[in-house]
């Protein structure tokens, strides 16, 4: 069993397995998503999917108009993920597609 605390992964025993320097502040809580990535959001308005061992998979640029604001993320069955922040709602497939609907 693995814990996602922070940008890092920690196991039952709550002992650190990896942890991950990053170029920016993370906003919004780690998401493991259905493919088994932890799919972190930083202040950069940057998508950072991590393997279970760490390794960067995919990095992507949001089209966020205010990245600062507070940003929420949830799972979906694809591998992805739904981000809300601000007025923007974004679906990241699995393939790291990006819908943006802006009120």
């Amino acid at each position: 069993m693995l814990r996602v605390d922070g940008p890092w992964f920690k196991d039952a025993q709550g002992r650190t397995l990896w942890s991950k320097r990053l170029e920016s502040e993370v906003t919004s809580a780690p998401v493991l998503t259905s493919d088994g990535s932890c799919l972190l959001l930083t202040r950069d308005a940057e998508a950072l999917f991590l393997s279970p061992n760490g390794q960067l998979l995919h990095k992507q640029i949001l089209p966020l108009g205010e990245p600062r604001h507070r940003t929420l993320a949830i799972p979906t069955s694809n591998g992805g993920a739904l981000v809300a922040s601000g007025t923007n709602l974004l679906e990241l497939s699995g393939c790291l597609l990006t819908l943006s609907h802006n009120h």
